[in-house]
Formats: C-alpha cells, sequence, structure tokens
C-alpha cells in the first residue's frame, strides 16, 4: 500500500513539473515569435512617449502586451490601447503625430493611414504631409493640412480644428475648415446660423416685474434686435448691451434680423396663507373620524383651493378641493403633511409652504386619567364628544371632580368638538353636558385628564460635514488703523457666512458651539438663536469643528451632539486691471514729467520720546517733570475728494510713565477731521484721557481718569524740498473744555517703494479749565518712524 501512494506521489510531481517546463517554453517562443514577426515587417513609426497603461497588439498576434518603454518600434496594422487616465504619443515615419487619449483604441495599417476605433485622438500634420486617411468605422475621411496644424476627432463623430487649416475630403465633398470649426463625420461643414432661441412661450411671475435675457445663437453677424409692446414695433423697448431687461406683466414682440417672435408674461396669483389648522398643530380627539376645518386668507373667496397631501419624500397621496375661505375634512388619526395652491380658469399660484398637523388618538379608561403630553406652554388640545348636529352642549374644565372651579365653560350648538388653551401643567376634569327639552343639562360621569411636558430633549444628531469658500474683505482704512492699535482686530478680516442647520422639532433655542481643536478645548465662537441658521466670521483658513444643542419650550436642555467638521478655505481678492487701449502718440521735443502716484491711504507710525512738565493744581500743587521714552505717535488719513474737503484723518499720541513712587501717569490724545480746499485749513476734534492723582498731607495716589473734548482746527504747509525730501509745518489749536496748542515740524524722505521714513519735532501746550483742581501740561517731542502710502 505504501509502495503505491508513493508511485501516485512521483507520478503527480513529473507531471506537474512538465506542465510548468511546458508553460515557460509556449510563453518564450510565443514572445519570439512575435520579435520575429516585428523584424520581418515595415517599422512605421515609434511610441515616443506615454503615460500609465498603454497596450500593444501586433497583426499576427492574439494576445495585448503591455509597453512599459518608449521608443517601442510600430508595424502595419498594429493595434496601440490606452486604458483610465492613460495616454500616448505615437509618431509616424512620414513626420504625422498622434495622441491617443485615455481609454482609445486605434489601428495603424500604414505611415499614411490609420483607423479610429474607439475613443479621442489628436492629430499634428506639418504643412508637406501626405495626404491622412482616416477610417472611423466603415466611413473614410481625407485630411490635407494646407499649414501645419492639430485636429481632434472624438467618439468617431465630430472633426475639430484646433488651430491652423487643412482640406477634409469625405465622400467626393471637399471642405476647407480653420480654426475651432466643427465637421459632423458625413454632414457638410458646420455653418453658423442665427436664430432666436427665448424667450418665445409664456412666462410667469409672482412679482410686479420679471428679469427677461433675449438669447439668440452665437454669431459674428451684426445684430439687429429691436424690442416693443406692439406688433407693429411702435412702441418700442430700450434693450441694454446684456440683453436683460425687467418688463412688467404683458405682451411682448422682439425682432431679430427680420425674425419676429413674440412672448408673454403672466403674474401668478399670490400663494395663499393657511390660518388653520397652525403649522405643527397637535389635535387630541377620541374618535376614529375626526373633522378638521380648513381655514385660509385670501382676498377672492371665489377662487378654487387645492389641498395636497403629500408623504414625507413629497409624492402625493390625495388632492382636496373646495371654493371658498373654509373646509371640512374627515381624516384618521395620524400625521398630515400638506400644501395649498389656488387657481382659476386660466392661471394658479404656486404652492405654499409646507405644513403638517397631526391628530392623536385618546383612549379613555373609566378608572385611569387620560394623560397628554404638550410638546409647548399655551398648545391648544381639541376635545370632541358624540352629538347630533343641532343639539345645544356645554363644555367644561375644572381643577377638581366636583367642579367647583371651572376655568373654562362654553355654550356649543353647531359643532362637536372645542379647543382649549393650558396655561399650566397639572390633573384636570372636563366634561360635555347635553341640553335636555326642559332645559336642563343631562349630568355625565366628568372625565380625568392629565397635561404633563412632552418627553425630554434627546441628543441631536451630529451635524453635517460642511466645506464653505470664502474670500478676504478689502480691509477698509479704518479696519487697518485698528489693526495697528488693536492688533486682535485682525481677525474680522474675511467676509462673513452664513451657515443653515437642521431644524429639530421641539427646539424653541439652539446653541451652536464652534472650536479649533478637535479635542473642544479651545472655543472659538459660540451663539444663542432661535433660527436655523447664523452669521460667522472665522478668524482665518482651516478645518474647524462645531457641535449644537438645543432648549426645549419647558426650559429643557439636551446634551450636546457630536462634532462635525467645518473646513474654512479663504482665498484674497484679487483686483484684475483692464487692459486699456493703446493711443497712438506723436513724439514731439517736449518732454511730460512723470505723473505721482495718486495715493488713496497714509499709515504712520512713531517712536516718540519726550520730556514733559505736568502741574495739577491744589493744596499740594502737584507736578510732574521728566522724560517719557515710551510714547508713540499713529497716523492715518484717506483720500476723500468731495466739494469741500480732499482727506480725513485719524491721529492717536500716547504718553506713559512711572512718577510719585511708581505710581502711572499717562496723556492719550484722539485727534480725527478733514482737510479742505481752503489754505489747508483743516477742523478737527480732540479727545483726551489724562491722569490724575490724589495728594494727603506728603502722601500722593492715583486718582479718576479725567476725559476732555475739544474742537478746533489744524493749519499746515508742505515744502518739497528736493526729488526725494519734503517738509512740513503744521499748527493746530483747540478750546471749549481744554485749550490747547500744538506746532509740529515734519521731515519724509522717500525710502523705497511706498515707505517714507519721518523725523519730527512737536511743542504741545494745554491748558485744561474744566477739571475742578485744574491741570495744565505742557512736552517737547523729538520722534522718529515709519509711513506707508499705498
Amino acid at each position: 500500500m505504501m509502495n503505491a501512494n508513493r508511485k501516485i506521489k512521483l507520478t503527480n510531481t513529473i507531471l506537474f513539473s512538465a506542465g510548468i517546463l511546458f508553460f515557460i517554453t509556449s510563453y518564450y517562443q510565443l514572445q519570439l515569435s512575435s520579435q520575429q514577426s516585428k523584424t520581418n515587417q515595415n517599422i512605421i513609426g515609434y511610441i515616443e512617449n506615454l503615460q500609465n497603461d498603454i497596450r500593444l497588439k501586433s497583426a499576427k498576434s492574439f494576445e495585448w502586451f503591455p509597453i512599459d518603454a518608449t521608443a517601442t518600434q510600430l508595424s502595419e496594422n498594429d493595434k496601440v490601447f490606452s486604458n483610465i487616465n492613460s495616454h500616448a504619443v505615437i509618431k509616424l515615419n512620414l513626420g504625422s503625430e498622434i495622441l491617443l487619449k485615455q481609454q482609445s483604441l486605434i489601428k495603424i495599417k500604414s505611415p499614411h493611414s490609420i483607423s479610429i476605433q474607439q475613443g479621442e485622438v489628436s492629430l499634428k500634420l506639418k504643412k508637406n504631409n501626405q495626404i491622412l486617411d482616416i477610417y472611423l468605422g466603415d466611413k473614410k475621411i481625407q485630411i490635407t493640412p494646407l499649414i501645419n496644424s492639430e485636429v481632434t476627432i472624438s467618439d468617431q463623430k465630430t472633426l475639430k480644428i484646433d488651430s491652423g487649416k487643412v482640406k477634409v475630403t469625405q465622400n467626393k465633398r471637399k471642405l476647407i475648415l480653420h480654426k475651432d470649426e466643427i465637421l459632423e463625420i458625413n454632414q457638410t461643414k458646420k455653418k453658423q446660423t442665427l436664430k432666436i432661441i427665448s424667450p418665445k412661450e409664456i412666462l410667469y411671475t409672482q412679482s410686479d416685474k420679471l428679469a427677461v435675457e433675449l438669447k439668440h445663437t452665437e454669431t459674428d453677424l451684426k445684430v439687429d434686435l429691436i424690442l416693443a409692446k406692439d406688433s407693429q414695433f411702435q412702441s418700442l423697448i430700450e434693450v441694454p448691451v446684456s440683453k436683460k431687461v425687467r418688463l412688467p406683466p404683458g405682451q411682448y414682440f422682439w425682432k431679430l434680423n427680420n425674425q419676429i417672435e413674440k412672448f408673454k408674461i403672466i403674474q401668478k396669483l399670490k400663494t395663499p396663507t393657511i390660518i388653520s389648522p397652525s403649522p405643527s398643530e397637535h389635535i387630541y380627539s377620541y374618535l376614529k373620524n375626526t373633522s378638521v376645518r380648513i381655514i385660509t386668507a385670501t382676498k377672492n373667496s371665489k377662487l378654487l383651493k387645492t389641498l395636497t397631501h403629500f408623504s414625507l419624500d413629497n409624492q402625493i397621496i390625495s388632492e382636496h378641493k373646495f371654493i371658498g375661505s373654509q373646509s371640512q375634512l374627515i381624516v384618521e388619526p395620524g400625521k398630515y403633511y400638506f400644501k395649498m395652491k389656488i387657481s382659476d380658469s386660466f392661471i394658479e399660484s404656486d404652492y405654499g409652504q409646507n405644513h403638517y398637523f397631526e391628530i392623536i388618538k385618546l383612549d379613555y379608561h373609566k378608572n385611569k386619567p387620560l394623560i397628554i403630553e404638550l410638546k409647548k406652554p399655551n398648545q391648544k388640545v381639541k376635545f370632541e364628544w358624540n352629538k347630533k348636529a343641532k343639539e345645544l352642549s356645554v363644555f367644561e374644565l375644572a381643577k377638581d371632580a366636583s367642579f367647583n372651579d371651572i376655568i373654562s365653560k362654553k355654550r356649543i350648538r353647531s359643532k362637536n368638538f372645542t379647543h382649549i388653551t393650558f396655561p399650566v401643567l397639572g390633573r384636570f376634569y372636563w366634561r360635555a353636558r347635553k341640553a335636555n327639552v326642559d332645559g336642563s343639562f343631562e349630568q355625565l360621569k366628568p372625565r380625568q385628564i392629565i397635561i404633563t411636558p412632552g418627553p425630554p430633549p434627546k441628543k441631536p444628531k451630529a451635524l453635517p460635514r460642511l466645506k464653505i469658500k470664502l474670500k478676504q474683505k478689502n480691509s477698509s482704512f479704518f479696519s487697518k488703523l485698528l489693526n495697528i492699535i488693536i492688533p486682535s482686530a485682525h481677525a474680522a478680516q474675511t467676509e462673513h457666512v452664513i451657515i443653515n442647520f437642521p431644524s429639530i422639532d421641539n427646539a424653541k433655542n439652539y446653541e451652536i458651539e464652534i472650536y479649533s481643536d478637535n479635542k473642544l478645548h479651545k472655543k472659538v465662537y459660540s451663539t444663542h438663536t432661535n433660527k436655523t441658521r447664523f452669521k460667522w466670521t472665522p478668524p482665518q483658513a482651516g478645518i474647524y469643528y462645531w457641535r449644537i444643542r438645543y432648549t426645549d419650550f419647558w426650559k429643557r436642555i439636551s446634551e450636546f451632539s457630536k462634532a462635525s467638521t467645518l473646513n474654512i478655505e479663504i482665498s484674497k481678492i484679487t483686483k484684475v486691471k483692464r487692459p486699456t487701449k493703446k493711443k497712438k502718440t506723436v513724439i514731439t521735443k517736449t518732454i511730460k514729467p512723470p505723473t505721482e502716484k495718486k495715493l488713496q491711504y497714509i499709515l504712520k507710525l512713531a517712536i516718540a520720546p519726550s520730556l514733559i512738565d505736568f502741574t495739577e493744581t491744589d493744596t499740594d500743587q502737584i507736578k510732574v517733570k521728566g522724560e517719557v521714552y515710551n510714547s508713540i505717535k499713529i497716523g492715518a488719513k484717506k483720500k476723500y475728494i468731495t466739494k469741500y474737503f480732499k482727506n480725513i484723518f485719524l491721529n492717536y499720541d500716547s504718553h506713559a510713565g512711572k512718577v510719585f513712587e511708581n505710581k502711572q501717569f499717562y496723556i492719550r490724545h484722539l485727534n480725527f477731521g478733514a482737510d479742505t480746499h481752503f489754505y489747508n485749513l483743516s477742523p478737527a476734534v480732540l479727545i483726551k484721557q489724562i491722569s490724575t492723582f490724589d495728594s494727603t498731607g506728603t502722601k500722593i495716589s492715583n486718582g479718576s481718569d479725567l476725559y476732555t473734548a475739544s474742537v478746533g482746527a489744524k493749519v499746515s504747509m508742505a515744502i518739497k524740498v528736493g526729488k526725494k525730501h519734503n517738509l512740513t509745518a503744521l499748527l493746530a489749536f483747540y478750546a471749549i473744555m481744554s485749550k490747547d496748542l500744538s506746532i509740529e515740524l515734519d521731515y519724509q524722505y522717500h525710502w523705497k517703494n511706498d515707505f517714507n521714513l519721518i523725523l519730527g519735532l512737536t511743542s504741545y501746550k494745554s491748558d485744561i479749565t474744566s477739571a475742578q483742581d485744574g491741570i495744565n501740561y505742557q512736552y517737547f517731542q523729538l520722534f522718529s518712524g515709519l509711513e506707508y502710502q499705498f
């Protein structure tokens, strides 16, 4: 037995080894025959360039071989195929070049003949090339390049001239095609025709006017377009260059090179407003079928109303039509989604807003109270009972079973239901008593109900992942100045975005949080809103994480949802300059001086060490005299050309130091105004903040801040010393809450591009008369800094 098993194993091993050897030998011979056939055939071209998956099949081979190197030779009747995301450049010996795009198949019949069997192919043809035969299925075309040209053939259907000029011969018809012209195979040259496209039908609008664009086929011909209110074109309407015009309802005629079309604008009926049932209303009923009254608010009650009941996926389930302002529906318990439109004999409105109401079936039990869950306070609850049409009933609602404390009582004849609003929660008792013939009322056993809030709020679903592209705002003059004074203001340099999120049933308010990290430690924004959208200005581009929670109508707060990503991409706004038309100029001997750049803004920053002499007058006469080295001057100016003004400016000066045993001391000036055309006179307002001190004997302590505001003017004079050098002298004076006089001399040196180096001197004197104790100070200042013009 053992010997037999060994013989079987030995036989299997020999057969398996022989099979592998036979496969290797066959594959080698197949490759060898392919190479031999390649050498025996005429070489008509080669593959110059390739990318990704390119395959070759020779005429005498049954197998496709992948090509992994350039300079692969091609013979007659070879086929080349390009896979997805692949392409190849084929060079033929006669000079033609073929670009084989992705998922394309061609057969190279000869150096001057190819067959395009699939996909898209681009041809580069030289002027002196031989006629190229192109086979497209059972069709044949011949291409003769008249100049160096590029041609694209797509899906065996169209031939497009990308550049140059070629002669195409098909079915003995010869065509000359130029750049951007397209030839449909088996058709003549495509000619551009002039036709009216739209409007030439009935247009509808709900507004007083409708924006209409007059469209026609593209053409190089001169277009004579005329729009009128009558067919004789007597009452003409001016058409802008954009061919967009706003028109009121009516009939119109327009003519395009003697082609006349007409269209009519009809104003739609306004969408109806549904009063009852209100959106999201819940109706509680003991009955199998409940009567729901539909009440609408429309000016013309004689129009036909269509109430459409539809499912959540907007599929129509049923339609109810009525005329008048109200109608009755008999429906079973459940949730109903509906929308409404109105119509007359010729026109109808759009559908109004989507509504839904829900009928909740109540099961009454004699021994157990009925529990009704309200989704929000003051929600209406509908009570129904059995009665005949004209019977008189009295509905009563009380806080006690004996009905001593009645909170609602109604006499009802035509209806068998009523709505009650519950301002508070708790246990109540109700009954509907039928009137007898003798005037008495039938006594019924009261029914007990408990009004409670609905279920507590659930954790919201995760918010959608959003990707938002924004543009960087063009910073205004004052925002740029604010960024210098308060760097945190730079965070508002991008445009805001309005973000929408899904609504949540029973949500009264939403709380949204945005974080810059996925661990939710760094909060960048939070807000509360009662709408399903909010406005946010992202500080910068990047990925943020946002989540939401809500508060229901019973002031109960849900958990936060899972955080989702909020990807913000910010691109800068670049102004595209329109090319100016070159004008022919006549050269003369006079040379015009170069025009100065028209400045829009000037920003200035300087360090200004000062010598300050400060006096606060009271019994002990507090005085400060010394040097302050951390003083700064910040200035900004914006071009503002009007009849009376040419610039507006804003300047800020700050002096700070420590005096009186390290007590903090500061003087801050904020000065703004406008430069006029009248002798460089500039009206201005000066606002000051000054520290004061209190004294008790020989002890000094910080007092309160003193604020003053004064009105005055500045007078300036500029002197140009050289090509890069300027001097400016400035005199300023102010009055009302303080008297101020300032003399300043500035020197500017044009450094490079839009930057100037500045150096200057300031002498300033102030006397504040509005202070209780009186304050006066003066300082001499030397400053240097940088000025940027743009």
